[in-house]
């Protein structure tokens, strides 16, 4: 499980949609024998609600997230933070 947070300035960190743009070349490459690679996003609206790129209109509990993908697909979590800097993954 990786887990990416962002900070919500723009300019301090990558920004969202370079986030989003490299996570997805990452989806798309994905080696033979290993397993797909799941990005679950974190609500803007709701910091205990997550979403899957793949179907972003269903919203998800953190634990329904890893009970629907962990078994079959490597995950990459990512997170939002105001005070990104006293944050800790």
């Amino acid at each position: 499980m990786i887990r990416i947070g962002a900070d919500d300035q723009t300019g301090s960190q990558m920004t969202r949609q370079s986030i989003r743009r490299r996570l997805e070349k990452l989806e798309l490459k994905q080696n033979s024998g290993d397993k797909p690679i799941a990005v679950v996003y974190q609500s803007l609206d709701d910091p205990d609600l997550y979403y899957w790129v793949g179907d972003p209109e269903k919203l998800m509990t953190e634990q329904d997230a890893l009970d629907r993908f962990e078994g079959d697909h490597t995950l990459i979590w990512v997170t939002y933070r105001k005070d990104w800097r006293g944050h800790e993954a």
